[in-house]
């Protein structure tokens, strides 16, 4: 799973300015967000975040996928916040996070699904 978070964002977030450790952040990232998408039951990235407009996205909801400009998802930004404590618990306490905290399925629960019946909120569309 490629992190669905800036690297940028979660130094942000982690209030780390170096760079020594961001190969450690990006796997940590890439890591949870994988077990959240799988969370919401979704193996992919769906395409109605695909074909999401960037432009009329927050800025923390848009990462890039590739090198390209049109290579981008917008991902929920309940999605976001979650991805961001998670990788946060896993940064302050690796061996005994928990990614799964009553603050993060909160989170989690209110974000869009293309299962219709789960009882989250509604899609992007």
């Amino acid at each position: 799973m490629i992190p669905l978070v800036a690297l940028a964002d979660v130094k942000r977030n982690l209030i780390i300015e170096v760079n020594d450790y961001d190969a450690d952040i990006t796997a940590k990232t890439a890591l949870v967000s994988g077990v959240y998408m799988g969370y919401l039951k979704l193996t992919a990235i769906p395409q109605e975040w695909l074909d999401a407009d960037p432009v009329e996205a927050s800025p923390i909801q848009v990462i890039s996928l590739g090198t390209s400009p049109e290579s981008t998802a917008v991902i929920p930004a309940a999605l976001q916040s979650a991805i961001l404590l998670g990788v946060a618990k896993l940064y302050e306490d690796r061996e005994s996070a928990n990614l799964f905290a009553q603050e993060i399925v909160n989170i989690l629960e209110l974000c869009p699904t293309t299962d219709g019946g789960s009882g989250r909120l509604p899609s992007l569309a």
